[in-house]
This record gives structure tokens, C-alpha cells and sequence, in this order.
């Protein structure tokens, strides 16, 4: 029998997040039990989880960081600095790697908004196939696979003229990639009542505006009564420890980090309050309404499109929203548990947790 090889090409940083690294893990975890051999190859860029992806079991090739390769690169626009370098010498170096693997990798799967055509162009010769995960449908991808797990309008018509015509494109939350303790969770998941007696506050991996602290003074500022709120600050967040000084103290607030039983904290509770992102839909896969900020340009559609559906609340971009703000839209939600309760409801629909079968049979098949 002929084990499947696959290759990941992401990266994490203060300025990427956390996102696209979790993401791709959860994927690369199921194919691993599958049988198939995994790869990372990531740049050691500030922030980044190398270790933590060799910690989760996996092979992992590092790119070397420069920092003056990266001072020249803040010049270009946010997606080209995200990767440090040119995107000739990043494919220059990936495919040293690629060749001089002993097979010859069945799929290439790219996870970066800095990548694109050329990229993929100079590596299609090293491998069998190539599959990319995108959100932005901004750029042209030369492409076996694409995914895109986010939900937009249009969405079928989002990457037309982007991929080849031969490409099969996974669309929508139906392909969410989700790890198997969310499946789990969800098969125990209670109706909403709409009553907030528990928030989950979690601004993803790295946080770097400590939007996690303005949250937790718009929550402190109501001062409701047996109110719980379990705060996890991610494996990046540079405000770690002020958070835990600050919060770690206070009875009603329980303080995580870098928690490995996600699913467990939110189905206990009754109102999410976050970034928009990967968690987005963890949070509906276990029918938990939440108020939610976007603190990158390229998530701000995707909010919008979200708060129309009613599954979530959506304050607007994290900068412009402080805590007064936020507490004056948690004071509305504790006054309306009919609609805590539609939206949880909503949230449910959306998402069943079984996107990464989807997308492995896409892959397998």
C-alpha cells in the first residue's frame, strides 16, 4: 500500500496570528491518523510555532528569518511583508526542501495570503498536486484543490477566473476545518435558554492590540452579579502576563492559557465574545452566539455577512470599539435573552463539525 505524502507551506507571527497554523494542523492531525505522511515548512519569523507544531507530533523544516531582508520587505503591502522576503526567494528555498525529500509529495497544501501564481508555478515541478486555503479571493492560484471555509455572498462566483477551470473549490462553513473534540462536544450540545451566566473571551492566538483587556473592563464595568467568564489568552499573546496579573485574581474570572480543551470551555458557556476567524466557527459548531470584532481589513466582509445571517453580533473593527461600547452591547443581550437564544440557534445550523471529513475525502479521493 502506498503511503500518501503531503507537504504544508504556513507560517505564524505577532502580525499573521495563530489562524492559519491551527487551522492547517487540524487538517494535517486527520490525515496523520489516516496514514499519510505529514511535513511542515515555516518561516522563524517573530511569533512564530515552530515548536509548537514539532511538539504536536509533526515534521517540521524552518525557513531562516532575516531581519533585514524583513525591514526591506515593510515597504511592500501587508500581505508581501507577511513573508519576510521576496516571494522569488521564499519558492527558491521551499523548493530546496521539496527536492530533496526522497518522494515526491502527492499534494502541496498553501496557506498564505502572501503566495500566489508565481509561487506556486516554480514549485507545481516538485509536486503531484497543489491545494490552497484562502479567504481573500484577491489573486490568481495555479491549483488542484482550493478551499475557502469562510462565508461571503456570492460565494460560488468568489474565485471565478482565480483558479483554473479544472480546480475543484470547497466553499462555504460546510468545509470548516474543526478538530474532533468540537464534533464531540456539539453531540452533547443543550438548547439556549439565552440566559448569560458564563462568557467565553478568547481574541485568538496572538492579540497583539490586547483587545482581550478592553473586553475584560467593559464585562467588569456592568458589575452583574455571579457572572462568570473564563478568559484564555493564546500561545502568542505578547499581554500574557498583565492579563494574568490584572484578572487571574478576580473570583469570577478563570484565567487559561494556551488551553487544550477549547470545546470544553465554550460549550459551558452561554455567550462568546472574540475576534472573527477560525474560532468564529467553533463557537456555531457548538451553537454559541457571540459578539464579535475584526481586527484585519480582510475579515470585515465576512462579519458583515455573519451579523446579517444572525448567529452573531458584530461591534465592528476592534480598534473603533472600546469598552464602553462593548459593555453597552452586552447590557442589550442580557436585557434580550429571546434573541441570545435565536442567535445560538442560528449559529447551530451553520456549521455541523464534520468539515474536515469533507475535505480529506477531497484530498484522498
Amino acid at each position: 500500500m502506498t503511503i500518501m505524502s503531503i507537504v504544508f507551506r504556513v507560517d505564524a507571527s505577532y502580525e499573521i496570528g495563530t489562524g492559519h497554523v491551527m487551522r492547517c494542523l487540524t487538517l494535517a492531525q486527520a490525515l496523520k491518523n489516516s496514514g499519510t505522511e505529514i511535513l511542515f515548512i515555516c518561516r522563524e519569523l517573530p511569533g512564530n510555532l515552530a515548536d509548537y507544531i514539532k511538539n504536536q507530533g509533526f515534521q517540521i523544516l524552518r525557513l531562516p528569518y532575516n531581519p533585514e531582508s524583513a525591514q526591506e520587505m515593510k515597504s511592500r503591502d501587508q500581505y508581501a511583508r507577511w513573508l519576510a522576503v521576496t516571494k522569488e526567494t521564499d519558492s527558491a528555498q521551499t523548493r530546496i526542501f521539496l527536492e530533496e525529500m526522497e518522494k515526491r509529495p502527492d499534494w502541496l497544501i498553501m496557506d498564505h495570503y502572501g503566495l500566489d501564481i508565481a509561487w506556486q508555478a516554480t514549485l507545481r515541478p516538485c509536486v503531484n498536486k497543489i491545494m490552497v486555503i484562502d479567504d481573500l479571493a484577491n489573486r490568481h492560484h495555479d491549483c488542484d484543490l482550493l478551499l475557502d471555509q469562510n462565508l461571503y455572498e456570492n460565494l460560488e462566483k468568489r474565485y471565478k477566473g482565480f483558479i483554473p477551470e479544472k480546480a475543484v473549490a470547497l466553499l462555504g462553513p460546510e468545509y470548516v476545518l474543526l478538530r474532533p473534540e468540537f464534533l464531540k462536544e456539539r453531540q452533547n450540545m443543550k438548547k439556549s435558554d439565552g440566559i448569560i451566566r458564563r462568557i467565553f473571551l478568547f481574541f485568538g492566538g496572538s492579540d497583539s492590540g490586547n483587545y482581550t483587556g478592553m473586553a475584560m473592563e467593559g464585562i467588569l464595568s456592568l458589575k452583574i452579579k455571579d457572572l462568570v467568564v473564563d478568559l484564555v489568552a493564546g500561545p502568542s499573546n505578547p499581554n500574557k502576563d498583565i492579563l494574568k496579573e490584572k484578572y487571574g485574581q478576580i473570583e469570577s474570572v478563570n484565567y487559561y492559557e494556551s488551553v487544550g480543551n477549547m470545546a470544553e470551555l465554550m460549550a459551558r458557556a452561554d455567550l462568546a465574545i472574540g475576534a472573527v476567524g477560525t474560532t468564529t466557527w467553533e463557537r456555531c459548531c457548538l451553537g454559541l452566539p457571540s459578539l464579535v470584532m475584526t481586527v484585519a481589513d480582510n475579515q470585515v466582509e465576512a462579519a458583515r455577512k455573519a451579523d446579517r445571517s444572525g448567529f452573531l453580533l458584530y461591534l465592528g473593527e476592534a480598534s473603533g470599539v472600546d469598552s464602553a461600547k462593548l459593555a453597552a452591547a452586552l447590557r442589550t443581550l442580557f436585557s434580550q435573552p429571546e434573541k441570545v437564544s435565536a442567535m445560538a440557534q442560528k449559529a447551530a445550523e451553520i456549521v455541523d463539525g464534520r468539515g474536515t471529513e469533507r475535505v480529506m475525502a477531497g484530498l484522498l479521493r
